[in-house]
């Protein structure tokens, strides 16, 4: 038996009844083993230490604590002031809300500084034949003459 062994059941054998062959193992291993044998004194130290805080811890009646919270919950936060109704605070956002998209569109009303440009065709180009097939034509209208100008640029 190795130590990992031996103190896995050290561990085990506080929850459950150890086999007698195992029972038998371990104690021929511990007769052997110092650091197994300080491992079982300090788990017994541990569960005996635990066991007597266990005892002094008093467990609160849950009957009187549900009273108490109950009796907490039940009264108001603060007596001296009502608590505002639901509508009223519906009144007060939605008079908020409609404030602030007067603002929004008052701000942002119809005061464009510039006027409106109509809508024209300055020129059209129906078809462009370029010799070259692996050309690209490239089309733009002078704004100065008015004029349309066509070329094609090789790969």
């Amino acid at each position: 038996m190795n130590c990992r062994r031996s103190q896995r059941l050290l561990s085990l054998d506080r929850d459950e009844p150890m086999r007698a062959e195992h029972a038998a193992t371990l104690d021929a291993h511990l007769t052997a083993c110092a650091d197994c044998r300080r491992h079982r004194d300090l788990l017994a130290d541990a569960i005996t230490g635990l066991r007597a805080n266990q005892e002094s811890i008093q467990t609160p009646d849950a009957q009187a604590e549900w009273r108490l919270l109950s009796a907490t919950l039940d009264r108001p936060a603060n007596p001296q002031r009502p608590r505002a109704s639901r509508r009223a605070w519906i009144a007060v956002w939605s008079t908020g809300a409609a404030l602030a998209a007067l603002a929004v569109a008052f701000v942002s009303g119809p005061f464009d500084s510039a006027p409106p440009v109509a809508a024209t065709t300055l020129a059209r180009a129906e078809f462009v034949e370029l010799g070259d097939a692996t050309a690209t034509p490239v089309v733009f209208v002078d704004h100065d003459s008015g004029w349309l100008i066509v070329w094609a640029e090789g790969a």
